[in-house]
Parts: C-alpha cells; structure tokens; sequence
C-alpha cells in the first residue's frame, strides 16, 4: 500500500475530509427541516385552533337565544326544540365549550364584564347574570356580562339570571 502525497495531505486525508464535510452538511439539512416539519405542524395547529374559535364564536348568538328560549319555558321535555337544544349543548360541550356566569360566583375581572356594582362590603360576587361567558378549553370566548355586589349578608332570594343580546 502506497499514499501519494499531494501538498500536505493525503489523498486517504482528502477523502476523509471531504466525508466530514458531507456528513456535517447532511446533520444540518436534516436538522433544517425537522425544525420546519415542527414549524409546520404548530401552524396547523394554530390555524386549527383559529377555525375553531371563528366557528364556536359565531355559534354563541344561537346559544344565547337557546337560553332564553329555556328562561321563557319554550323549552319542554318532548318537543322539537328540547331535542335541538340537547343536540347543540351536546355539540358545544363535544367542542370543549363551557359556560359560566352564575350567581354568587366570586367577580374575575378576567372573565367577567361588570357593567354596575351594587355596593356593600366584601369580596365582589355576581349578582346579577345579564350574559353568560363561555370558555374553549382554557381561552375565554366571551366575557360574561354581570352585576356586581359586595358578598356582606347575600340574598339568595334577591339574584337573577338574565339574557341579553
């Protein structure tokens, strides 16, 4: 076996050399592009998740108007509209879509909209339910709209639930 020398390296050098060379090239392309894959896939994801929140948003008018139907007793056990309010609670719920808003729930000015304060001591609780918010996992869809009144002495007989556009 024979090395002919060509400069200050080998041509076995060479070689070596030149196998680093594609070898580090092929560690970067490969790691190029399963940065982009992962890229690719939280901008599906993203995009996914916008849909969603676009297509839910839209459904909360229905929703609104589902609860006032129930408010008013339009909704019985046995009709046409019991089995459709069944059907799209079961929808919203199957989305990851929850409500909230009730009456005596400690006031979070990260969920709720107070529109008045009724006074009184204490820690703000909702009196008053006017609109009720809705959550898509943990991401808050819609404020619900309140009344607000010091927890002091409470009423239970004195809350409302009310439905507004």
């Amino acid at each position: 076996y024979q090395r002919r020398v060509h400069g200050d390296l080998t041509v076995e050098d060479k070689l070596l050399a030149k196998v680093q060379e594609l070898t580090e090239d092929l560690q970067r392309v490969t790691a190029e592009f399963a940065n982009y894959r992962k890229r690719v896939e939280r901008e599906i994801g993203t995009a996914r998740e916008s849909g969603k929140v676009g297509v839910v948003s839209s459904m909360l008018t229905l929703a609104d108007n589902v609860e006032r139907a129930r408010q008013h007793g339009d909704i019985t056990d046995g009709s046409p509209l019991k089995a459709f309010t069944d059907k799209f609670n079961d929808i919203l719920k199957g989305q990851g879509v929850t409500q909230f808003g009730e009456v005596g729930e400690p006031f979070d000015a990260n969920r709720h909209s107070a529109i008045q304060d009724e006074g009184g001591d204490g820690e703000k609780v909702l009196s008053t339910v006017l609109r009720k918010g809705f959550n898509l996992g943990d991401r808050v869809l819609r404020e619900a709209m309140v009344i607000v009144r010091g927890d002091e002495g409470s009423d239970a007989s004195a809350a409302h639930v009310l439905c507004v556009d």
